[in-house]
């Protein structure tokens, strides 16, 4: 089996519930999510996945920021997890309305710190730009839109677009959530594309040191996070996780908690 088939159909079983209902499309613009809200007092550590994960993939981080008295909320991104699947075509737009609906729902209206990895930090640069209750971010090994011009897109897709037919014959329920993601990364580009970071939001990019991308891409991706601590340096900050892989939370989950409490106790 290819590797990288092999990642994303271990991902996805891990990640798409089992249950009938999660398989079916919703046709709703804003698609309800499944998340879990630990604590009562604000601020609110908010955990946004990458593709392929359910909300698991934060347990021991999230464990460990709950333990020093911080609310925390995790949520499946939809198609995975306890989540259904968004309504189709896929719109970046749709994901972050059912992420703020989720968290309006759970009446998380005070300040939050944002928690995100991989393709979350997409997701964390538009709620940081729409929501003033934001008082930093925690890139984990994360997309920001700086880092996808058009060689970056067409790596991806180049990357994976491939091994479609056999992921959607061996892992269908993976296949519906996450190629149009992936298909999605043009217009998500584009609709970005004018997205800037506020000013004064402190930010901590931390990156993975033994990333398996393309070297073009870690060439563009490393660029990319100089230049967004470069931009305001007195309120961002880089981090290197030297032992680390791209899923940094599991490999070393003690330097996101580091991170977390370096933002929640300056």
């Amino acid at each position: 089996m290819n590797m990288v088939v092999s990642k994303l159909i271990m991902a996805g079983f891990m990640a798409v519930s089992l249950l009938a209902g999660c398989a079916h499309e919703r046709q709703n613009s804003v698609p309800e999510i499944h998340s879990e809200v630990r604590g009562a007092q604000a601020p609110t550590v908010v955990f946004i996945n990458g593709n392929g994960a359910a909300l698991e993939v934060w347990d021991t981080v999230e464990q460990e920021v709950f333990d020093l008295g911080y609310q925390t909320f995790k949520s499946d991104r939809e198609g995975f997890g306890k989540s259904a699947l968004g309504a189709r075509p896929y719109s970046i737009h749709n994901e972050l309305a059912a992420l703020t609906s989720a968290l309006a729902k759970n009446n998380l209206n005070g300040d939050k710190l944002i928690v995100a990895h991989s393709y979350g930090g997409l997701l964390a640069a538009m709620l940081a730009d729409t929501d003033e209750t934001v008082i930093g971010v925690v890139l984990v090994d994360a997309l920001i839109p700086s880092e996808m011009p058009p060689e970056y897109t067409q790596s991806v897709l180049e990357q994976y677009q491939p091994q479609y037919p056999a992921l959607r014959e061996q892992a269908p329920l993976v296949a519906a959530a996450i190629i149009p993601v992936i298909d999605g990364y043009p217009k998500t580009v584009s609709d970005l594309a004018n997205l800037t970071w506020p000013s004064q939001l402190p930010i901590i990019s931390i990156r993975a040191s033994q990333s398996t991308d393309p070297e073009n891409r870690q060439r563009i991706a490393a660029q990319a996070h100089q230049n967004l601590i470069a931009a305001d340096p007195d309120f961002r900050t880089l981090m290197q996780a030297a032992e680390s892989g791209h899923q940094v939370m599991r490999d070393q989950p003690e330097i996101v908690v580091e991170a977390i409490t370096k933002l929640l106790k300056p």
